[in-house]
This record gives structure tokens, C-alpha cells and sequence, in this order.
């Protein structure tokens, strides 16, 4: 359901570069939100659902560690954006 999904992967990547911004317990509470938006079983595409779940993994890895350390490294906010960013491609 591309015509569902595409908004969704809009809004996750939109909140995803404004956490990265945001102080570091506001991030924390957004992503671990997005995690939470983000955690259903699709009806799309194969791949489609392959890029949302790689994206669902990387989110939640970097919540986990936002609400641990509130603080995660570049590396990880990167692998969350470019797994939403692909996820997002394939809905286009």
C-alpha cells in the first residue's frame, strides 16, 4: 500500500533529521515514538517490506541506545536515515 506507506516513511525521516537536532532526552523520546509508529506487520511488496523492517531495526537501535546513553553516534543516526531514506525510495 504505497499510497499509505510513502506518507509514513515521509514522516519517520522527518522526525528522524529533527530528533538528530533536538537535545539529546527529547531525542530519545521521539525515536523511541517512531519505533512504536513503525512497529506493524505490512502488506506491501516484499522488498518494500524488507527496506521498512531494515529501517524498524535501525530506529530501534538507535532508540535503545538514546535511552541508554542518551547520546548516539553519527554512525548510528546515518544508518537510521539511509535505511528510511531507501525504504522511502522504494514507496516513490
Amino acid at each position: 500500500m504505497p499510497g499509505v506507506d510513502l506518507p509514513k516513511a515521509e514522516h519517520v525521516l522527518s522526525v528522524l533529521r529533527q530528533a538528530r537536532l533536538s537535545r539529546n532526552a527529547t531525542a530519545a523520546i521521539m525515536i523511541a515514538e517512531l519505533v512504536y509508529e513503525m512497529a506493524y506487520t505490512g502488506l506491501g511488496a516484499p522488498e518494500i517490506e524488507e527496506a521498512r523492517k531494515a529501517a524498524w531495526i535501525e530506529i530501534s537501535a538507535l532508540a535503545a541506545i538514546l535511552k541508554a546513553d542518551l547520546f548516539a553516534p553519527p554512525a548510528m543516526w546515518n544508518a537510521a536515515l539511509k535505511a528510511t531514506e531507501r525504504w522511502k525510495e522504494l514507496l516513490a
